[in-house]
């Protein structure tokens, strides 16, 4: 079980640092002026600047509800990166923290 939350909380926490990332990139290309205003959306975003992540738009739509894929590709990337990113970060942080309390309570 210890093995599994620490893949999981590393996994969750990389997740995390790439969802900052691209709430940075938005962030940037908002702020280069490229978008008349700061509701620059996930699909356009991904579509127009970073074209290699357009892959995630059909496997959310094979994994999740229809209805739910597209809400998430039509937000505002300010809004549901930065979201991600910290509900990522404290779920890796809490598998990371279980992980640790086994490997104490086993050293015991």
């Amino acid at each position: 079980m210890r093995v599994v939350l620490l893949v999981v909380g590393w996994f969750l926490s990389l997740g995390a640092v790439l969802n900052a990332l691209f709430a940075v990139i938005a962030l940037w290309f908002i702020a280069q002026g490229q978008f008349a205003e700061p509701l620059l959306s996930v699909e356009a975003l991904f579509r127009d600047h970073v074209p290699f992540m357009m892959w995630t738009k059909s496997a959310a739509a094979a994994i999740l509800p229809a209805h739910l894929a597209e809400f998430f590709f039509a937000a505002p990337a300010l809004v549901i990166f930065p979201l991600r990113a910290a509900v990522a970060g404290a779920l890796g942080y809490l598998a990371l923290k279980a992980a640790a309390r086994m490997s104490q309570s086993a050293s015991r």
